[in-house]
């Protein structure tokens, strides 16, 4: 899965590589959570723009917004099916830049944060693109809430050896076939996503800080020392049996 990452590259790095002005201000992030706004590019009137959204997807048909589980992660390998996401993969594809992302490896009792960036990324100051999805619930009052998934896929290389599961990157040369809903289908804008990259990443452990959603700062992509799990001790009572 995918339930923190990182935006740090600078202003001009992601609107040069992604070909379009930022809207609003932009600072550098780095513990981007679920329920905040994220950055994301779009091209649903047949101009790439680019916009925000909460992340954690509520489909347009959900009766209220506040009752919903919020769905941060979508499975490639059934977003085409499932009611809450088969509509948002056809219409609404969008790219969401990033620097790093963090996934947990369970360690004993804890689970041990690991910072996770591409050794050879596409953009300037480490910058790539996740593949993601929006969808937009309007409520009585004409308020429209647009929120946001992160498409992930079976993990390989480096993260598999912490987690089975990771978020689908799409290279630059997919870009154009990704955001283009109104032309290209959905199951053939994903399918080139999902080839194996197992030497494609590098990944360190860092502070449980990241652990806390108001904790933001470079420190966060610092590594530390993990300490080595003992085993368990033996139980005495266990060699009478």
């Amino acid at each position: 899965m995918c339930g923190r990452f990182v935006l740090t590259a600078p202003r001009e790095a992601i609107e040069n590589l992604f070909e379009v002005p930022l809207a609003g201000p932009y600072e550098a992030r780095y513990n981007i959570t679920p329920s905040q706004p994220v950055l994301h590019i779009h091209q649903f009137t047949g101009e790439r723009q680019s916009d925000y959204a909460r992340w954690g997807l509520i489909p347009s048909w959900h009766k209220d917004p506040a009752s919903a589980q919020l769905l941060i992660n979508a499975r490639s390998e059934t977003v085409l099916e499932k009611p809450s996401f088969r509509n948002a993969i056809r219409h609404r594809r969008v790219l969401v830049p990033a620097t790093h992302f963090y996934e947990w490896r369970r360690e004993g009792k804890a689970k041990q944060p690991y910072a996770v960036d591409r050794k050879q990324p596409d953009g300037d100051a480490g910058l790539f693109a996740m593949a993601g999805i929006v969808d937009e619930w309007a409520g009585n009052d004409g308020g429209v809430l647009t929120t946001l998934a992160i498409l992930t896929q079976q993990a390989d290389g480096a993260i598999a050896a912490i987690h089975h599961r990771m978020p689908i990157v799409v290279p630059p040369a997919h870009y154009a076939s990704w955001l283009d809903c109104r032309t290209v289908e959905a199951s053939m804008a994903l399918e080139p996503l999902r080839i194996p990259q197992p030497d494609a990443w590098k990944l360190w452990p860092v502070d449980m800080a990241v652990n806390r959603a108001g904790v933001d700062g470079a420190q966060l992509l610092e590594e530390v020392a993990v300490q080595p799990v003992e085993p368990p001790k033996p139980n005495p009572q266990l060699d009478l049996f």
